[in-house]
């Protein structure tokens, strides 16, 4: 809870995926990946309920060994196809009361207390949505060449922490003007789609782990 309002983090962790097969159990650094984002929900001071949503039995047990929730999910809600919103509406009509975060296991790299940060800048500024990522400056080619320090930018978000309120869900959208959004190195722009992503990941979260800020 923060300034009188709970959140509930939602995990979402299909047990398929057709560009890296069961990811979400691929071992990163020693544990599976669905694991680290387990437990940076599980040290946040804010988090009020984590549930892990899955539809794969090995997924499920690391969940109960980290007493955590659990959300079955459907297999309407577990193909290639299926809407995020959806499995985030399911979950918020049976648990109301509760903002919502959607913390993506993909994007493992996060810095200590963002999941924290989000909640305050969500709550702080009466905002119906928050997401971290970084400001990209790209300029498309072939165009007028300009030195990137003088591009204006744009936010890309990274994956890795979503704040909802819980009216925008029980809409079934994720869409509102009124966001804002907390901005993270470039190097935790990291969503694991395939082997090269899941290599980044590791090279990250290991150099993190041996300057001891992870």
């Amino acid at each position: 809870m923060y300034n009188n309002k709970k959140f509930l983090a939602i995990i979402p962790a299909r047990g398929g995926s057709t560009r890296l097969p069961k990811k979400n159990l691929r071992m990163l650094l020693g544990k599976p990946l669905v694991k680290w984002t387990i437990d940076d929900a599980k040290k946040s001071k804010f988090l009020d309920r984590i549930i892990l949503s899955t539809d794969d039995p090995k997924i499920k047990e690391i969940g109960e060994k980290s007493k955590i929730e659990i959300h079955h999910r459907s297999p309407e809600l577990s193909s290639e196809t299926s809407l995020i919103i959806d499995t985030l509406y399911d979950i918020s009509r049976k648990n109301s009361g509760f903002d919502i975060l959607y913390l993506n296991p993909t994007s493992p790299v996060r810095q200590k207390g963002l999941i924290d940060a989000c909640i305050k800048k969500f709550v702080d500024n009466k905002f119906d949505a928050v997401a971290s990522g970084i400001i990209a400056k790209y300029v498309r080619w072939p165009t007028n060449m300009k030195r990137t320090q003088d591009l204006e930018g744009y936010f890309i978000d990274n994956g890795a922490v979503y704040v909802y309120n819980e009216s925008l869900i029980i809409k079934k959208t994720l869409l509102s003007e009124n966001f804002g959004t907390v901005l993270v190195d470039k190097s935790e722009y990291v969503d694991i789609d395939n082997e090269f992503d899941f290599k980044v990941a590791e090279f990250i979260l290991k150099c993190r782990i041996e300057k001891g800020s992870q």
